[in-house]
């Protein structure tokens, strides 16, 4: 039983982390739990099925400040770059037998780090996050 409650109230925080309203500010934000929350939301469509094998996910998260921005629309972003990532998966199994399905291993990893847009643009605040 403490197990579904603790599963719960992690969906209901990603949820709410997930739908945050845009306000009309920007707000500091981690990217790394958007980017959570948009995991565990997705979370059931990692599971096997008839056409592809579990998909796993890796995730290498580097230091990130703070973002200042309208989370809702980032998370929308997350959400659908995993979506396609999946859909990809799904669709590169395409015409394969059931035992080939079941041997083929899956997997999405998301990294983020900081790149310098040039040389001594972080001291400037320019720079570009990355996600792979």
């Amino acid at each position: 039983m403490q197990v579904g409650v603790e599963r719960s109230k992690n969906i209901s925080n990603s949820l709410r982390t997930f739908s945050r309203a845009d306000t009309e500010n920007q707000v500091s934000f981690n990217i790394h739990d958007g980017i959570d929350s948009a995991l565990l939301i997705l979370k059931h469509r990692l599971k096997a099925n008839e056409t592809r094998s579990v998909i796993q996910v890796i995730t290498n998260y580097g230091q990130l400040p703070k973002v200042k921005f309208f989370p809702g629309q980032l998370n929308q972003v997350f959400m659908n770059i995993l979506a396609n990532a999946i859909d990809a998966l799904d669709d590169s199994n395409i015409g394969l037998s059931y035992e080939k399905i079941k041997e083929t291993s899956n997997c999405i990893t998301v990294k983020t780090f900081i790149q310098e847009v040039e040389e001594g643009s972080l001291a400037d605040g320019r720079w570009q996050l990355c996600s792979v």
